[in-house]
C-alpha cells in the first residue's frame, strides 16, 4: 500500500469513527431522548470538537496526499461540500448554544439538541453520498489525459464532474447509505450502554452488514477477505453486549472508538488500488517525490501534538464533569 495513502486513510478512518459515534448518539436522542438524553450528551458535549479536529486533519492529509487532483474533485463536488459545511456550522452552533440554553432562554436545550441531531444526520448522509460516489464512480465523469498520464500537470488539469441524478439511479449507492444507517443504529446501544435496545441492535447490525456487502458488490467492489474484520466488530459487538460478555470493554468509549477505526480502516480495499469502479488509479494521483518525506514528517509531528492535546482536552473535561457531579 502507498505510504501516503495509508496515512491518509488512517486519518479518514479516525474522523469517520468519531463522526459515527456522534451519529449513534443522534439516533439515540431522536428515538429515546427521555431515557438516553443525559447519557448521550455527557459524551457528545466534550467530543464534538474532537470530531471537528479529526475532520480538519483529514482535509489537510487529503490535500497533501492528492494535491494534484484535489482541486478538480473539489470543484466537481462543490455543491455537496457547501451543504456539508453549512450543516457542520449549524451542528456546531446548536451544541454551543445548547450548553447555555438555560441562561439564554431562547430555545430549550432539547430543541437545540434536536437541531444538532438533525444537522448531524444530514451531514452524515452528505458525507456517505460523497464516499459512495468515490467508491462506485456513479454520477462521476473523470478524464485524466496527458503525457505521461500521471504527471502533476496532467492530473491537475483533470476534468471531473458530478451528476447527482445519475448518482441517485446508480447501483448500490443509496443501499450503501441505508446499510450505514442500520449499522449505526445497531452499534449505538453498545456505545451508550442502553440495554433495552440490545436485542434489536443485533438484528439491525446483521441487516446493515448484509446490505453493506450487497451495496459494495453492486458498486463493483471486489470483496477482500479482510472484510471479516469489520464483520466481527459490527455483528460481534452487539452480540457480546447482549449477553454481557466483555461489556465493560465494549462500553468504554476509547476502546469502542479504536474498534471503529479498525473496522473502517479494514475497508481500504473499496478504494485501493483503484477507486470509482476502477477508473481512478491511485498510484497515478498520489503525491510523489520530495514531498512524500516532508508530508510524512509533518504528519508525524502533527499527530503527536494532536494526540497530546486531545489527551489533555479529554482529561480536563473528565475532571470538570467529575467536579460538577460532586457539586450536585
Amino acid at each position: 500500500m502507498l505510504t501516503l495513502f495509508a496515512i491518509e486513510f488512517f486519518t479518514a478512518a479516525a474522523a469517520v469513527a468519531f463522526l459515527l459515534t456522534e451519529l449513534m448518539g443522534g439516533m439515540m436522542l431522536l428515538f429515546d431522548w427521555r431515557n438516553s438524553g443525559q447519557r448521550v450528551m455527557s459524551y457528545v458535549a466534550p467530543v464534538w470538537e474532537v470530531t471537528g479536529t479529526f475532520l480538519a486533519m483529514f482535509v489537510v492529509e487529503t490535500d497533501a496526499t492528492f494535491a494534484g487532483i484535489l482541486l478538480p474533485v473539489a470543484f466537481a463536488f462543490a455543491a455537496l461540500l457547501l451543504v456539508f459545511l453549512i450543516l457542520f456550522i449549524i451542528r456546531n452552533l446548536s451544541i454551543i448554544l445548547g450548553e447555555f440554553a438555560e441562561k439564554r432562554q431562547i430555545l430549550t436545550d432539547r430543541q437545540l439538541y434536536y437541531i444538532y441531531v438533525i444537522a448531524t444526520l444530514l451531514l452524515s448522509v452528505i458525507f456517505l453520498a460523497f464516499v459512495s460516489a468515490v467508491i462506485s464512480g456513479n454520477g462521476v465523469t473523470l478524464l485524466i489525459s496527458g503525457n505521461p498520464v500521471n504527471s502533476l500537470l496532467s492530473v491537475s488539469n483533470a476534468q471531473v464532474s458530478f451528476n447527482v441524478a445519475k448518482w441517485l439511479v446508480g447501483p448500490g449507492d443509496i443501499l450503501f447509505i441505508i446499510a450505514a444507517v442500520f449499522i449505526t443504529f445497531g452499534l449505538a446501544p453498545v456505545l451508550y450502554d442502553i440495554k433495552r435496545f440490545s436485542g434489536i441492535a443485533i438484528i439491525s447490525s446483521v441487516i446493515g452488514f448484509i446490505l453493506g456487502v450487497i451495496s459494495l458488490v453492486q458498486m463493483g467492489v471486489s470483496i477482500n477477505p479482510v472484510i471479516v474484520i469489520p464483520a466481527i466488530i459490527i455483528i460481534g459487538a452487539p452480540v457480546l453486549y447482549r449477553f454481557n460478555i466483555a461489556r465493560s470493554m465494549l462500553t468504554n468509549k476509547a476502546a469502542f472508538i479504536v474498534l471503529l477505526v479498525i473496522a473502517v480502516y479494514s475497508l481500504y480495499f473499496t478504494v485501493y488500488p483503484t477507486a470509482m469502479h476502477g477508473r481512478l488509479v491511485l498510484s497515478e494521483v498520489v503525491t510523489r517525490g520530495p514531498m512524500v518525506l516532508g508530508t510524512i514528517l509533518t504528519t508525524a509531528v502533527g499527530f503527536t501534538l494532536l494526540a497530546f492535546m486531545l489527551s489533555l482536552y479529554v482529561y480536563v473535561n473528565y475532571r470538570s464533569s467529575r467536579s460538577l457531579a460532586s457539586a450536585k
